[in-house]
This record gives C-alpha cells, sequence and structure tokens, in this order.
C-alpha cells in the first residue's frame, strides 16, 4: 500500500489537532485533581501508546 502526502496530510493533521485537545483536557484535569505522581505518569503513557497505536493501525 503506497502512502501519498496528501492522505498522510489529510489523516495527520485532524489527529494531532484532537491529540492536541486531549492532551490539553488531561493536563487541566490533573491540575485540578490531586492525585499520585504514579498515577498521571500512567494516564501520560496510556495516551501515548494510544496514539501510536492509532497512528500504525492507519497506515499499516
Amino acid at each position: 500500500m503506497e502512502i501519498s502526502a496528501l492522505s498522510l496530510y489529510e489523516t495527520l493533521v485532524p489527529f494531532l489537532l484532537y491529540l492536541l485537545l486531549v492532551l490539553m483536557a488531561i493536563s487541566i484535569i490533573l491540575k485540578l485533581l490531586p492525585m499520585p505522581r504514579v498515577l498521571i505518569n500512567f494516564i501520560w503513557t496510556v495516551t501515548i501508546l494510544a496514539s501510536a497505536y492509532y497512528l500504525f493501525n492507519k497506515f499499516f
């Protein structure tokens, strides 16, 4: 399967905007709720892994 620049752009830009929105929401929520540092790191790790999994499935 060949990946064209336009399809990459059409997929990546909305995804990155969505990811930015999600990361901003998570950081606001984490600031409001008192949580241990381990839990905060776990939430960030899960978010990043889920994003990588989504991108990998989208293109390969």
